[in-house]
């Protein structure tokens, strides 16, 4: 065991001899002097650092509201702490919360494990989920022949749901709730794979570097919403603060029943300002 002694004999060769009475009074006059400077330079940046932050750490502004408007109580007023879905970026997602926008809204929801991303405009499994976010303002006649001619969806819930029942494929439509908003939804779905090309007389686009037929069923901008062989879409068609949002929910018969699961968990957990 090390003695006390020497461990007080070390700390004693650490304090400096006494000073004499005069070093020592110009000594602690000049640290006065210095922390008196100190204490002006620090009250200095509080003062600038509170008036700083008026307008830099201020309270956020969220989305502007109209007075009267309806907002879902249960909206987040900000994306959560999550990761972005960002247009061209293409990659497995991590599970868990993640949003987009589209036009003015904010569109948040939960992402299950195995989930890859399409850009900003979906989300996807290997066989064959999907659940994606559009808008729509050209809506072809035939979603074969879809160079030839088109329906004018307008710009309400209704117009375009009555585009698109128009098309082969389609069911009714009714009346749904979905993250607290109003609208309508229907099932599409395009023509089944009998073992040929049903699409072979379908127009044709390019799909990544080649040229394939496609069929589709709307535009927005320039992209489009198209179907393969065999496809099942869910459609809910829904005014959101004056802006028709269209959310999709897409599968094919060998989709595995865990995916066609998640697809309703991923639809239950949207919410949307």
């Amino acid at each position: 065991m090390t003695d006390a002694r020497d461990s007080l004999e070390r700390i004693g060769d650490r304090v400096p001899a006494p000073e004499p009475a005069f070093e020592r009074l110009l000594r602690r006059r000049e640290r006065n002097r210095r922390n008196e400077r100190i204490t002006s330079l620090v009250v200095g940046l509080l003062v600038f650092a509170i008036m700083g932050g008026a307008v830099f750490f201020g309270p956020r502004v969220g989305p502007r509201t109209v007075p009267g408007a309806s907002v879902s109580p249960s909206a987040p007023a900000w994306p959560p702490t999550s990761q972005q879905l960002l247009s061209g970026v293409d990659r497995r997602l991590q599970p868990g919360p993640h949003w987009l926008t589209r036009g003015d809204l904010l569109i948040s929801f939960d992402v299950p494990t195995g989930w890859r991303s399409f850009g900003d405009l979906a989300v996807y499994t290997g066989d064959g989920a999907n659940v994606g976010f559009w808008f729509a303002d050209r809506v072809p006649v035939d979603p074969c022949r879809w160079k030839r001619s088109w329906n004018d969806p307008g710009t309400s819930v209704d117009g375009l749901t009555a585009a698109l029942a128009s098309q082969p494929g389609t069911s009714a439509s009714s009346v749904v709730t979905l993250a607290g908003y109003a609208g309508r939804s229907m099932r599409v779905r395009a023509p089944a794979d009998d073992s040929t090309n049903v699409l072979k007389d379908c127009d044709m686009t390019h799909v990544g570097t080649s040229l394939e037929h496609v069929y589709v069923r709307w535009w927005m901008d320039d992209s489009w919403y198209g179907q393969r062989a065999g496809q099942f879409d869910r459609l809910w068609i829904m005014d959101v603060h004056g802006q028709r949002l269209v959310i999709v929910a897409s599968w094919f018969p060998g989709t595995s029943p865990r995916a066609r699961g998640q697809i309703d968990d991923i639809v239950a957990s949207i919410s949307i300002t």
